[in-house]
């Protein structure tokens, strides 16, 4: 849906959609600090390949997505401002256990 409107100087816009997203290619990096006993801090972190199953080293998601997506948007001559946002219906995530969606602010 596009929804224009516009006076003499101003024009603004309301626009949602449905997305598909398909994953070609990406990296998951994860941070863990752990406290022992003695007070110390161990900090762990990994990059790994984010579609590559688990069993295989990589971080389990998967490669289709889809949901909804709002933009609104105002110009003011050649001045463009927008905010926007993206919202994952999908359960992206391979593990039967636990959830994970992707959600995008633009």
């Amino acid at each position: 849906m596009f929804v224009p409107c516009s006076t003499a100087r101003h024009y603004f816009i309301c626009w949602r959609r449905r997305l598909f997203n398909y994953g070609i290619s990406g990296k998951s990096k994860y941070t863990v600090t752990y406290t022992v006993p003695g007070g110390d801090d161990i900090v762990e972190s990994e990059k790994v390949d984010a579609f590559k199953k688990e069993q295989d080293g990589g971080a389990g998601l998967k490669k289709t997505d889809y949901g909804i997506s709002a933009l609104a948007g105002i110009q003011f001559g050649k001045l463009f401002a927008n905010v926007g946002y993206q919202l994952s219906l999908a359960n992206i995530a391979e593990a039967e256990v636990g959830e994970y969606k992707n959600g995008d602010c633009n």
